[in-house]
């Protein structure tokens, strides 16, 4: 009962999270590559050029451009720095939360039609939000799969990466020390799409506490999307993670981590063809406590040869690594064949983990090593094998199950049809009662589904938050 509760107070605290990324106000600049006019950021007549000190407090609303390389600092104070990209429904006006108006020149085919592109960005400060000021509401943003919206819904392009020790997000640079309250939001990251040795597309050196990535487009990682040394509080959500490599210089990872991590919480995200050690994965002493993993699809496509994942989609490796209170709950694991182990691997005596109401479909075995205690229920296994399940709960489908899905190759999760083999899903509070689609569990028809999503009869609403929004799913 107490873990149920910590994660109940963790939903809320990043729903607030991002409610505040959404109506923050303030002093407000307009701003573009270059300066244009008085150059003092009053208006887009006269836009600014963007500085690497920011003031504490100040909305910096970004027009179409190429803005290269960009590190920033800030003024006195805690107060949050916020970069916005304009766009042609948000562009500085007062009904916009400024508290000046920069509305004058302002030109949305050529200032809020396109992206605001950086080689890499690096914030080496607290408190700031950069938001790409997006409105989609399926994963990932703009030109994601499937997502439905132009590009320049992902307001913010980062990168790609093209070379070794290259961080298009760099979240915490070296020697910082910590660092807390970050959020990015609709921003496109893509990677090198070759093999490098030691690309990281979100690299956090030091600590990166209470951040939240929201709405992510990223891609063709040359090695790891996500390399953080540690962190109390860090949040992935709604957000579309494609496709990386894994070779001898640098061993594959969605999320890489060396340091103690706590209260992570990845929800409502697809994550698609992952390959190498795992997708998450803790080395060399890391420690995972207080994880939460939920209402995920992870997604291996038909056609990508890449040859799998060694340590199970989650890992603590070498000596003194462990992971405790880890829930995963609610996922949808896919086509995770290729030589991959669908489970996890602990290698040290100590880790505790609890898998319920997760939906497997035509996966490799899932089964877990090492010294962990393990608290399973309610999961299905259709077409893939699951010896290490053994509640009388569980569904158990060796070979020639149904499909559940609606068209999983071409990414449609959801259920095709109501079905004894994924439903009877455990019911939990808080915040595992809502479907990656922003559905009640149960559903209309008073059944809790297994895996990411309830089954719908009508178009599914979009992840939540926002609310009251519909789109198609994936």
């Amino acid at each position: 009962m107490r873990n149920r509760f910590f994660f109940l107070v963790l939903a809320v605290v990043v729903s607030s999270l991002q409610g505040f990324a959404a109506t923050t106000s303030g002093t407000c600049h307009a701003v573009g590559p270059t300066s244009a006019g008085s150059g003092d950021g009053s208006s887009w007549t006269n836009h600014m050029k963007l500085p690497s000190t920011l003031v504490r407090g100040d909305i910096y609303y970004l027009m179409d451009g190429s803005y290269g390389s960009y590190t920033f600092s800030n003024g006195s104070g805690t107060s949050t720095i916020t970069l916005k990209k304009a766009q042609g429904y948000d562009f500085g006006r007062s009904s916009d939360g400024c508290l000046n108006d920069i509305s004058a020149g302002w030109s949305a085919s050529s200032m809020g039609s396109g992206q605001a592109v950086f080689s890499s960005i690096t914030p080496s400060t607290s408190n700031w939000v950069i938001d790409g000021n997006g409105q989609s509401t399926n994963p990932g943003c703009g030109s994601a799969p499937n997502n439905g919206a132009a590009a320049s819904d992902c307001g913010f392009k980062f990168g790609p990466g093209s070379s070794s020790n290259d961080w298009p997000v760099l979240l915490s640079p070296s020697g910082t020390g910590a660092l807390s309250n970050g959020t990015i939001r609709y921003a496109e990251v893509p990677g090198a799409n070759v093999a490098v040795n030691e690309e990281d597309d979100f690299m956090c050196w030091g600590s990166c506490n209470s951040y939240l990535l929201d709405h992510i487009y990223t891609y063709n990682s040359g090695c790891v999307f996500f390399k953080i040394q540690s962190t109390s509080g860090f949040t992935v959500s709604n957000s579309y993670i494609w496709k990386n490599t894994d070779t001898t210089s640098c061993h594959g990872q969605m999320w890489l981590q060396q340091g103690a991590t706590s209260n992570v919480d990845f929800h409502s995200n697809v994550i698609r063809d992952i390959t190498g050690t795992g997708v998450w994965v803790a080395v060399t002493g890391g420690t995972m406590s207080n994880w939460l993993v939920y209402d995920n699809v992870i997604w291996h496509s038909n056609g990508n040869s890449t040859f799998g994942l060694s340590n199970g989609i989650m890992a603590a490796v070498n000596s003194g690594s462990k992971a405790s209170n880890v829930q995963f709950i609610g996922n949808t694991i896919v086509n995770e064949t290729q030589g991959f182990t669908s489970g996890w691997n602990f290698e040290n005596t100590g880790s505790s983990l609890t898998v319920e109401n997760n939906l497997y479909y035509n996966s490799d075995s899932v089964n877990g090593s090492g010294g962990f205690t393990l608290t399973e229920s309610n999961n299905t296994c259709l077409n893939t094998s699951c010896g290490q399940f053994s509640s009388g709960t569980d569904v158990k489908i060796a070979s020639g199950a149904p499909n559940p899905f609606v068209n999983w190759a071409s990414g449609s999760f959801q259920l095709a049809s109501q079905n004894t083999n994924w439903s009877a899903g455990l019911t939990l509070a808080a915040p595992f009662n809502l479907d990656a689609a922003g559905n009640p569990r149960p559903g209309a028809d008073g059944t809790w589904d297994r895996g990411a999503f309830e089954y719908v009869t009508s178009t599914a609403q979009g992840p939540n938050p926002p609310t009251g929004l519909t789109a198609t799913v994936f």
